[in-house]
């Protein structure tokens, strides 16, 4: 639902409720290294079986850290160049990226079991 919100341009909703309260905003600490970030940097370093490997994923996961930085550390420079409508665009790409990777993974997994049935 907040995806579609997102890609129709309603954020107002979402806006009210962290302006009415200060205790929302740790909750976003979960998603930058939430459970599926960390299981997936499990996996990756699992799967890598030579030293170059892993020093592979190790640089990957120092990357996105400092990109992470970054943006975060820039926000406020970042929202006076994009102006509200740059936010709003960026958030309706994300809105509909989402979307979309929502409705891949649910395809992809219908084959699966489509494939899975007829064996």
């Amino acid at each position: 639902m907040i995806a579609l919100d997102l890609l129709r341009g309603e954020t107002e909703s979402m806006s009210r409720v962290t302006r009415s309260n200060v205790a929302f905003v740790p909750l976003g600490t979960p998603l930058l290294a939430g459970p599926g970030a960390i299981a997936a940097i499990m996996v990756f370093m699992r799967q890598a079986e030579q030293s170059d490997q892993r020093l592979g994923v190790a640089l990957g996961l120092l990357g996105v850290l400092a990109v992470l930085y970054l943006s975060l550390r820039f926000a406020g420079l970042l929202q006076r160049l994009l102006r509200q409508a740059g936010i709003d665009l960026i958030t309706r790409i994300s809105g509909l990226l989402l979307l979309a990777a929502i409705a891949v993974q649910l395809v992809v997994d219908a084959v699966r079991e489509l494939a899975r049935a007829d064996l």
